[in-house]
């Protein structure tokens, strides 16, 4: 008999590379088999886009808190630890248990020092408060 390859891990990790929503339902149904497996007891997801992350805070009273309901959900499935990769925003953090931002520093000042920019622009406050934080520029915001 072949030996399976979750007879041999003591742990599990699973990166989650966001298409579309149907996924979600596959990773619930992974994680639900690989949590049967008595032995199984850290298993590690990393998110390298995060479904509604964008939407976070409630819009108006005729539409849902969609990301609040995603990250209830993703809670329900019982990893010991999830990263996301470059989160919209500190809302995110807040809602989804055991979680980590990564960012990624290095290629941010790698690109911003390869273009040798003489100015950065930011899409919204939110990105201007994130990653000035990660480049080490201060903040001039002008009225």
């Amino acid at each position: 008999m072949e030996e399976s390859i979750f007879d041999e891990l003591p742990f599990y990790h699973i990166i989650w590379n966001f298409e579309n929503e149907a996924e979600f339902k596959h990773l619930a149904q992974l994680s639900d088999l690989l949590a049967s497996r008595s032995y199984a007891t850290i298993s590690l997801l990393t998110i390298t886009y995060l479904p509604y992350g964008r939407q976070d805070k409630e819009i108006n009273n005729e539409n849902t808190f969609a990301l609040r309901t995603f990250c209830k959900l993703l809670n329900q499935l019982g990893f010991s630890r999830i990263f996301i990769e470059d989160p919209h925003s500190d809302v995110a953090m807040r809602l989804i248990d055991n979680s980590s931002a990564i960012y990624f520093k290095n290629r941010i000042r790698d690109c911003y020092n390869t273009v040798k920019a003489d100015m950065v622009c930011y899409p919204d406050e939110g990105a201007l408060v994130k990653y000035s934080k990660l480049l080490f520029f201060s903040i001039h915001l002008w009225e």
